[in-house]
């Protein structure tokens, strides 16, 4: 896929405190060594999986947003767990899944969260192994939300245009089952 000159991120409509988007951000030109910048509009839509999807693309990318141990220890720990465990069968089911825990890591260290979680050790390594269970990678970011926002912006334009969308049949490592519902 040749790069658009606008793009508009899907933010699920149950986001409580969305990422925040620039109007404008910088990506690598398909075909030449440099950036260009793109157009960024953003849109809430209540989406079926994932907290984030490029609406150019939406059966490629998607990302779901953690904001730190205490949703973790919620999610994993607290009689949440099947719910969350059925998200990430629904992340499982796209090409590029990812999960993002926004918030420094140091937030995330034994030490410095014992009075946010806890049993943090317990949450972050059930989270490890839930995830690798369904192929879903987990990124630790910033807790810069305007860093997160372009870093989730670019991923999911990159993996639109890394898997050729909307014409997966061009990128032989396109999987020809069903796409995602």
């Amino acid at each position: 896929m040749e790069l658009l000159k606008e793009y508009t991120i899907l933010v699920d409509s149950r986001e409580q405190h969305p990422l925040q988007f620039p109007e404008w951000l910088s990506v690598a030109h398909t075909h030449q060594k440099k950036s260009v910048s793109v157009h960024l509009a953003v849109q809430r839509h209540r989406l079926d999986t994932g907290d984030y999807l490029l609406k150019e693309a939406p059966l490629i990318g998607v990302v779901e947003r953690k904001c730190g141990l205490p949703e973790l220890h919620n999610n994993l720990i607290t009689g949440d767990r099947p719910r969350f465990e059925a998200c990430l069968r629904r992340l499982a089911e796209f090409p590029r899944p990812v999960l993002v825990l926004e918030g420094a890591m140091s937030l995330y260290g034994v030490k410095n969260a014992n009075n946010l979680c806890p049993d943090p050790p317990l949450v972050l390594s059930t989270l490890n192994r839930v995830c690798s269970l369904y192929g879903i990678p987990v990124l630790f970011a910033s807790d810069n939300r305007r860093m997160v926002g372009e870093w989730v912006a670019r991923y999911l334009i990159d993996m639109a245009v890394a898997y050729n969308y909307p014409d997966p049949s061009e990128n032989p490592c396109q999987d020809s089952s069903a796409p995602p519902q």
